[in-house]
């Protein structure tokens, strides 16, 4: 299973958090008065995305589109709800041995690249637009190793920066972009490169925790430790103030989120536990810290009641996630409880398991 390990490979998410949010924040405003407005049911689809209901969100975003064909923010996140979609296909699908369009997440990103084209037809001259196609064909890009959609990232970032120069979002996303380049073609010589860019971002915004992480997992890659704890620990008190401070839900889960993928990266397992745990504390319902607290209890701390209790948690919000099923049963196993282990297994195999 993916537990999500702060490297390069899987980089943080670098753009997009601060409009989504003002939006966010206008739209429950607005959606108030009333409930079928192209407002309220772009509301209802962030609230569904929020929640990993990728499909229903994207239902909710067409609602929206029936009513107002041209609203940029409805196609704005539905082609983000896509490529998340699309993720999250990939991801559960990763290692079953499963070839078509559909299961590899190929279907939901062919749709978030159409949607994110019509938003540019709305409004090409608008820089975030282009950052946010830019972001979602990097994350495509690196979950099917396609360099002409990662090559099209980078012409995407290079449009916004056209743009509006100070774009520190888009600085990020292009340095990650070419570490996505770099994986897909084995060659790691455009590191530097990469850095040079998320150091332009540091430089606009250097309050940006997200940049210093993602920063901190090359100089690892590279074997340039020293300096990678050095930016692990700038993130992570970035990470401690949000802590302190945030009002909004999502904002404190994600900072939880992030500082136990640190303290994970930095093998300091007991204490990323207990931060997953405060994400869980903060929203039940939230499925990745769920899971990767459960891979960290079981594979680094051998408590395994307590991983099987995490995978049990992770299952009630998605049964259907065939490694996680394949994990519990591991956990099982540990703990000589062969029979529900076997139940597990075929479990995982009934949704598709083939490893």
């Amino acid at each position: 299973m993916n537990t999500k390990r702060v490297n390069t490979k899987k980089m943080k998410a670098w753009t997009g958090i601060a409009m989504v949010l003002a939006v966010f924040s206008a739209l429950c405003l607005a959606a108030a008065a009333e409930d079928n407005t192209p407002v309220a049911w772009i509301k209802k689809g962030i609230e569904l995305s929020s929640n990993e209901s990728y499909e229903e969100a994207t239902q909710a975003f067409d609602r929206a589109l029936e009513q107002d064909p041209q609203n940029l923010n409805a196609w704005l996140f539905k082609s983000m709800a896509l490529t998340s979609l699309g993720t999250k296909i990939a991801l559960e699908n990763k290692n079953l041995g499963i070839k078509d369009r559909e299961a590899s997440g190929m279907t939901a990103f062919d749709k978030a690249i159409e949607a994110h084209e019509r938003a540019v037809e709305i409004a090409p001259e608008n820089a975030t637009v282009w950052t946010y196609k830019a972001n979602n064909l990097a994350k495509i890009g690196s979950f099917t190793d396609n360099l002409s959609i990662l090559n099209e990232s980078l012409q995407a970032f290079d449009k916004a920066l056209e743009l509006n120069p100070e774009d520190a979002d888009a600085w990020h996303g292009k340095g990650i972009a070419l570490v996505y380049i770099s994986q897909t073609r084995e060659d790691t010589s455009r590191y530097e490169e990469a850095l040079r860019y998320i150091d332009r971002a540091l430089e606009i915004d250097p309050q940006t925790a997200g940049a210093l992480e993602n920063k901190a997992g090359i100089l690892s890659e590279l074997g340039r430790q020293n300096e990678s704890d050095k930016f692990y620990s700038e993130a992570l008190e970035l990470y401690n103030t949000s802590i302190e401070t945030e009002k909004s839900t999502e904002d404190l889960v994600e900072a939880w989120l992030s500082k136990g993928f640190i303290l994970q990266a930095q093998g300091k397992y007991e204490d990323a536990v207990k931060a997953l745990g405060n994400a869980t504390d903060a929203d039940p319902m939230n499925g990745l810290a769920w899971k990767v607290k459960g891979v960290l209890l079981w594979r680094e701390l051998k408590e395994y009641d307590d991983a099987v209790n995490a995978f049990d948690k992770a299952l009630q919000i998605n049964p259907k996630d065939p490694l996680t099923w394949m994990n519990k049963g591991d956990a099982l196993k540990a703990l000589g409880r062969q029979a529900e282990a076997d139940e597990a297994y075929a479990k995982a195999r009934e949704l598709g398991y083939q490893g």
